[in-house]
């Protein structure tokens, strides 16, 4: 299965940004490539891709870094997100 993180962690562009960064990395595809995903919301949906608000697939890619922009955010709400990697040898999450 592939092997991914959600490392370095999110990054807010500034203290008054209602946008982020979120970080995540194909670690290790396990094979050629893995279809991408970064699953984020005010819940943790754990590895139920259902129970994520929102989700951003980023093809079928290989290792190294995906960021991915996000926003508007509410203002105090606290977000999760992960990292998914999927292909032939089965799937991957990041931990939370």
């Amino acid at each position: 299965m592939p092997i991914v993180d959600n490392e370095p962690g999110a990054l807010p562009l500034a203290q008054s940004d209602v946008h982020t960064w979120l970080q995540g990395n194909l670690v290790n595809a396990r094979g050629p490539s893995a279809d991408l995903w970064v699953y984020w919301g005010p819940t943790d949906g754990s590895t139920d891709v259902a129970a994520w608000a929102t989700n951003h697939y980023f093809g079928n890619v290989t290792n190294g870094a995906y960021p991915h922009l996000i926003g508007p955010l509410g203002v105090r709400t606290t977000y999760y997100y992960r990292y998914r990697g999927s292909n032939t040898y089965g799937v991957g999450w990041a931990d939370s």
